[in-house]
């Protein structure tokens, strides 16, 4: 159960994280920063900004919202992606149409 300041700066830091593609390292930034406006203004709830977590894997646990991955094979050339179970031995990736395959070898 959060009080409703903590829960904001959860739900404020983890859309960041989620939808806008902040960074673990920026988000930390984000809850430090908030941290200390809670603890510059005189609240009523003394002690709230004990409640907001440094780090935004905690917020993610907090609101039980558990990462979800997926792995690809990485082109190290051309950076394109495929799913491992249909892979090339070498990238047939192209820029453009006119552009010749890349060719490079997706595994060593």
């Amino acid at each position: 159960s959060f009080d409703p300041t903590s829960l904001l700066v959860h739900i404020v830091t983890a859309v960041l994280h989620l939808l806008c593609g902040l960074s673990i390292d920026h988000c930390a930034f984000a809850l430090s920063g908030l941290r200390l406006v809670l603890q510059s203004r005189r609240s009523s709830q003394p002690g709230v900004e004990d409640s907001i977590p440094r780090d935004i894997r905690t917020v993610l646990k907090d609101l039980s919202l558990p990462p979800v991955t997926k792995t690809f094979v990485c082109c190290p050339k051309c950076f394109c992606c495929y799913v491992p179970d249909s892979c090339p031995e070498r990238c047939t990736n192209k820029d453009t149409p006119s552009s010749p395959v890349c060719q490079s070898l997706l595994f060593k």
